[in-house]
């Protein structure tokens, strides 16, 4: 503000010097100044006589200047200090806020800084979890092939294939399947899918050991207790219409075993219907021995395990998860296995492409 005032022109300049004298020096700057501004009228009027009418009106047009300038300066001050008083207001009020509001903030923060902890430690036991899962899984094709060592050809104790001298078949039907139920969580845990509902279409093969996984989610337009009904009585063979799936034994309301065959593969399905986690859930092993059932010699033999889990979402929608664990056939040799994933790949994706299309409302209009 004072660089705007000295700036202005050399009158201004004069007057301050004045002003500045007045306020800092002694009481003869300012009985200086006084007769200057009042006593300078007398002075004027006794030379009145002897000065010019020229000079006199420039020193009129120069004290009117001067008094203008200074009235100018008085309001600037002024307002200079009405503003520095509401500045100052501004500031107590602003300071009382940030008093008040700290405590919260800092509480804000130190929140937010526990959720980003807590979301990168989540991620890193995910990811943790994940690779001890995708281990197990691979201990788990290797433990699922059958022995063939020659001390153990004569063993008559139940491989989780086999109905071979089962002495209860119904009991051991529900020992065959109940026991695949423990793969659902940590597949649905592998891809994603224990979060909620969510599309997903995975196919994998693995054409050195003949393995193949497909996990399939989907949404479907109909009630849950529909849908559960529609599959299960497609999977125990009690649907008319189709072909693929014949019933061999009727051992009870939760629990069947069926044939599936389709051109040269050929399969028998212990199923088994509960509940998990408040959800349906259908579940079936492949039968590789069967005394009373036996499979052809001249079919490819389905040695597969999984699961439909159904979701209820609404009163008329759910949402359907679908998972298969397939493996070459224990007698395969390791030469065939290239041939064998990719025939077994195009025949399990065929039986889940089917059982999607059991239900009465197609999910492609979704």
């Amino acid at each position: 503000m004072d660089d705007v005032l000295f700036g202005r022109d050399d009158a201004l300049t004069s007057l301050l010097l004045d002003d500045a004298f007045a306020s800092t020096d002694d009481a003869f700057a300012a009985d200086a100044f006084l007769s200057e501004c009042f006593f300078s009228s007398a002075k004027d009027g006794k030379d009145h006589n002897d000065a010019s009418p020229t000079t006199t009106r420039r020193q009129v047009r120069d004290r009117r200047h001067r008094a203008k300038l200074k009235s100018e300066l008085d309001t600037l001050r002024e307002t200079a200090a009405s503003l520095t008083q509401c500045l100052e207001a501004l500031q107590t009020t602003q300071l009382h806020q940030d008093e008040t509001s700290s405590a919260w903030q800092q509480r804000a923060r130190r929140q937010a800084t526990q959720l980003q902890r807590s979301i990168q430690e989540n991620h890193k036991l995910r990811e943790a979890v994940t690779g001890q899962l995708s281990m197990a899984h691979a201990f788990q094709r290797i433990a699922a092939k059958r022995p063939r060592h020659p001390e153990l050809q004569g063993d008559k104790t139940l491989p989780f294939y086999s109905l071979m001298h089962a002495p209860c078949r119904r009991t051991s039907l529900r020992a065959l399947v109940t026991r695949e139920v423990s793969s659902l969580n940590t597949t649905l845990l592998r891809f994603g899918l224990l979060d909620g509902p969510m599309r997903c279409e995975v196919v994998r093969r693995d054409s050195i050991s003949g393995a193949v996984e497909i996990v399939y989610s989907r949404p479907v337009a109909l009630s849950a207790s529909a849908a559960v009904t529609a599959l299960w009585q497609r999977l125990c063979g009690k649907v008319a219409a189709c072909r693929d799936y014949t019933s061999l034994e009727d051992v009870g309301d939760d629990l069947g075993y069926s044939k599936y065959a389709t051109s040269v593969f050929e399969s028998r399905l212990a199923l088994l219907r509960t509940a998990l986690d408040g959800h349906s859930v259908l579940v079936w092993r492949s039968i590789l021995e069967d005394d009373r059932f036996p499979l052809g010699d001249d079919t490819i033999h389905d040695n597969s395990s999984g699961w439909l889990r159904i979701e209820s979402v609404t009163a008329a929608t759910c949402h359907v998860t679908m998972a298969v664990h397939s493996l070459a056939p224990p007698d395969a040799s390791a030469s065939s296995h290239v041939h064998l994933a990719h025939a077994i790949e195009t025949y399990q994706v065929r039986r889940v492409d089917g059982l999607y299309d059991a239900l009465p409302v197609s999910t492609e209009r979704l």
